[in-house]
């Protein structure tokens, strides 16, 4: 199956000093990089999604005053991009690796420029405009967008002062730390987060294998022991295969409180899918709709500790 064979170069490449080069130059070989202009599209249609949601939780402050920070934000920064031509002007945005590639912020830039009418369409906003003039090196994102970018940094660890953050949001990023380190990630974003402030995770809780091989089902990395899965899950491709409900109890712990939340649950051909594997014990519940479920929006309040 393709997929092994894809997990084991990426466990290869994970373990050479210069690693994260070579799994980019790998995915550009593969075609999967700069991505096309409809996953682009989705991706800021994405970012549109969490300023609505802000704005109907309550905000009533211009975004241009709003600090947003991001982290995970990835190899493009179209999120963070797409968040400063909606009206943010102050971004913090974090990476525990220096993941931006120029080539791919630069395709971003021209992107956000060639499909401006389109995007307005698509989201039903009107967008200011994004300069696509090439950028040459990352510290003028601050300059030309407002968006600070910190790498390497450690998201449970930021150094950045307390209640100076208006919301935090991620792009399928959780899925893709390891659960130990997921609780420390919260109780920072719990302190950074201003009083009532908004938290925002899009969670992808498929098998991402499967985006390459079509051989696999979305929930075949549910069948494999720990053992196994440790083989070929790699820091290059991390998932953590954490569940529904796991989500849902680590924000609870991290004393945050859904105040709004949009799952997309198993169609018929997954039902089809998920019968006829055979699920790890790990993964087996009586809460079948956690496991079926493949996306989660979650929208967090920050709560006040007593």
């Amino acid at each position: 199956m393709k997929w092994i064979f894809k997990a084991a170069l990426q466990k290869a490449l994970s373990g050479l000093p210069n690693g994260a080069n070579l799994n980019y130059v790998f995915q550009r070989r593969m075609g999967s990089l700069p991505v096309s202009d409809s996953e682009f599209l989705e991706k800021v249609r994405l970012a549109s999604d969490r300023i609505s949601w802000l704005e109907r939780c309550g905000n009533s402050l211009p975004l241009s005053s709003l600090q947003c920070f991001e982290f995970g934000a990835g190899w493009d920064l179209i999120g963070p991009l797409a968040y400063y031509a909606i009206g943010i002007d102050r971004q913090i945005v974090v990476d525990i690796r220096r993941n931006v590639h120029h080539e791919l912020l630069n395709d971003a830039l021209r992107k956000f420029e060639r499909l401006r009418s389109t995007i307005g369409e698509h989201i039903g906003r009107t967008l200011r405009p994004v300069d696509g003039h090439p950028i040459a090196n990352i510290e003028e994102l601050e300059a030309r967008f407002g968006i600070r970018y910190l790498a390497p940094c450690d998201a449970a660890k930021t150094g950045l002062p307390s209640e100076s953050i208006d919301f935090i949001s991620t792009n399928s990023t959780l899925e893709h730390i390891p659960a130990h380190s997921l609780p420390s990630i919260l109780r920072e974003a719990h302190r950074l987060l201003k009083n009532d402030g908004l938290m925002f995770h899009n969670i992808d809780m498929k098998d991402h294998f499967s985006y390459f091989d079509g051989s696999i089902t979305k929930y075949n990395f549910l069948t494999i022991p720990n053992w196994r899965w440790n083989l070929v899950n790699s820091s290059l491709s991390y998932q953590n295969r954490l569940r529904l409900r796991d989500y849902r109890q680590l924000f609870e712990n991290a004393v945050f409180r859904s105040v709004g939340e949009s799952t997309i649950n198993a169609t018929a051909n997954d039902l089809e899918d998920f019968a006829r594997l055979t699920i790890d014990p790990k993964f087996i519940s009586t809460d079948t709709t956690s496991n079926l479920a493949t996306h989660i929006l979650s929208i967090a309040l920050k709560k006040n500790v007593d």
